[in-house]
């Protein structure tokens, strides 16, 4: 520093180091701006393409049997058809009206938003859902699947829906436990408070235990519920490892070679390592690099 050059003060030296400017000091310094921001969506892409919320598709025409595609408007006459069918007495005219509603809930016109939002849409759901019929509840949690799959303000009308979700994971019905953990799944990725819903109703246990599944596609979606229940500042990741589920992912991470499953694997251990070092700490002495590497 030249002598004759004023030195600044103490608190002009300690704000230069806090000040904060959008002006790039030096080329380079804009270099790296930009390599970090690119960085960062590049993350946040992947993150939405993979444990954003999902839609099961209906095949439309396996039910309509047309097999041009479907018209997705829906008139409130149409709409008044597929009621009267949710509430016929025909177990099969009941069926057909599910998978006919079901058509327009990925993406809903104004008549079934206003269904779902103002009318008995969920209510008329919730009949099959706690009812005994295992085909009935199956549609029915597929619905609610789907709803779950929109945006907040339909998704919030589920969530009376959870404690049935939750209770079917543990049942004996492998096609409803992956629709239950499949609704589940998009219920997590919706918002924190919805998440703090499923926790505070159990759902992280049972979900636990259907990794022990043998059926790699219902592996698949708990690991989809699961890195979904594991987002947001307020994930309680401990309850990750003490339920066990840290170590039932890594033996999937040993054993399974199917890359759907080993993917949504990784998005768990993704959330599972971004916070407290002392989880990352755990994982990494359990062999974590070890299995990574191997791929």
């Amino acid at each position: 520093m030249n002598p004759n050059e004023k030195r600044p003060s103490p608190s002009e030296a300690h704000r230069s180091h806090y000040k904060r400017s959008s002006i790039s000091k030096s080329p380079e310094d804009a270099h790296q701006k930009r390599l970090a921001l690119d960085h960062q969506l590049r993350k946040q892409h992947r993150e939405q393409l993979v444990t954003a919320k999902r839609f099961r598709k209906v095949d439309a025409a396996a039910i309509t049997g047309d097999e041009e595609e479907p018209e997705y408007d829906l008139s409130q006459q149409e709409l008044e058809k597929i009621r009267h069918k949710l509430k016929n007495a025909d177990h099969e005219i009941r069926i057909r009206g599910l998978k006919q509603l079901n058509i327009y809930l990925v993406d809903p016109p104004a008549t079934v938003k206003e269904f779902v939002i103002k009318g008995d849409c969920v209510d008329v759901l919730m009949q099959f859902i706690s009812g005994t019929d295992p085909e009935e509840q199956l549609q029915a949690t597929w619905c609610i699947t789907n709803l779950a799959g929109g945006p907040a303000e339909i998704c919030e009308k589920v969530l009376p829906t959870v404690p049935y979700l939750i209770s079917y994971l543990d049942g004996q019905n492998t096609a409803l436990q992956d629709q239950a953990a499949w609704a589940i799944g998009n219920i997590a990725a919706e918002a924190d408070n919805f998440r703090e819903q499923l926790r505070a109703n159990g759902a992280l246990l049972p979900l636990s235990r259907l990794l022990n599944s043998a059926d790699k596609r219902l592996v698949q979606t708990v690991c989809f519920a699961l890195s979904n229940l594991a987002r947001g500042p307020n994930a309680r990741i401990n309850e990750y490892f003490t339920s066990g589920i840290a170590t039932q992912l890594l033996r999937h991470l040993a054993t399974d070679d199917m890359c759907e499953i080993v993917s949504e694997l990784c998005w768990v251990l993704t959330y599972l390592t971004c916070g407290d070092h002392t989880f990352s700490t755990a994982l990494l002495n359990d062999g974590l690099a070890a299995l990574l590497v191997s791929f």
